[in-house]
């Protein structure tokens, strides 16, 4: 994950990594931090209705 994450500020790629716990245990924070690194266009109302944390385990 380092390689990637070098190679990717090596060529100057923006880059937002979410943790799937962060998504879980704190959605509200993920949501904003995706929405604002993708412009601020998303329904976050919609997302924060398709994250259930009851499927954690049905990946």
């Amino acid at each position: 994950m380092n390689q990637v994450k070098r190679i990717l500020a090596l060529k100057r790629i923006p880059t937002l990594f979410v943790e799937y716990e962060k998504c879980l245990n704190d959605k509200d924070t993920a949501i904003h931090d995706i929405n604002s690194f993708l412009g601020g266009g998303l329904d976050t109302e919609a997302i924060s209705g398709a994250i259930d944390p009851t499927l954690r385990r049905q990946i």
